[in-house]
């Protein structure tokens, strides 16, 4: 029953953890879609009219001829009928665990963009804080290249002084 579920989930122990939710989301309870039960009611009002087509409620020796011939093809159909049936609740199982997993798919993706939302807004808040520090650094470089040349100057000045001190 699970297989749909195991196939997708590909031994992802994320996915294993949550098959039990999916279990518990569907609530053991089957989908309400169980149309192909009128196919029982169809089938038998086939049967009934293909047998009084063919004359097998007239009561004469013809009808018990038809009524054998009849009843080889409609246990034929009704093989084929059955089979078919299975297949419906076959497909309407797999359409419920589909259901249940693609709700939590779902979930999941909300969640995942909910954190990714999250994680954009933050990082955007870095980015923003890195400008300001880059901003800054720039800033304290330019102070310390206008200090050198004035401690260039300075030095200069100094020299200057220093050589006509020593020619005075």
């Amino acid at each position: 029953m699970c297989y749909l579920i195991e196939v997708a989930c590909k031994g992802n122990q994320i996915c294993k953890d949550s098959q039990m939710d999916v279990h518990r989301s569907a609530g053991g309870k089957r989908m309400k879609n169980r149309s192909y039960y009128i196919l029982f009611v169809v089938y038998a009002i086939v049967v009934a009219f293909v047998l009084y087509v063919n004359g097998v409620f007239t009561g004469e020796q013809s009808s018990l001829v038809n009524l054998a011939i009849n009843i080889g093809f409609l246990i034929v159909i009704g093989v084929l009928f059955l089979i078919s049936a299975v297949s419906f609740g076959r497909l309407n199982s797999v359409t419920d665990e589909l259901s249940a997993f693609a709700a939590r798919l779902q979930k999941e993706y909300k969640e995942a963009q909910e954190k990714a939302a999250v994680a954009d807004a933050a990082l955007e808040e870095v980015k923003a804080r890195h400008q300001e520090l880059y901003l800054q650094q720039n800033m304290v470089n330019m102070s310390i290249l206008q200090f050198a040349g004035k401690i260039a100057e300075i030095a200069e000045a100094s020299s200057d002084l220093y050589r006509e001190h020593g020619q005075l």
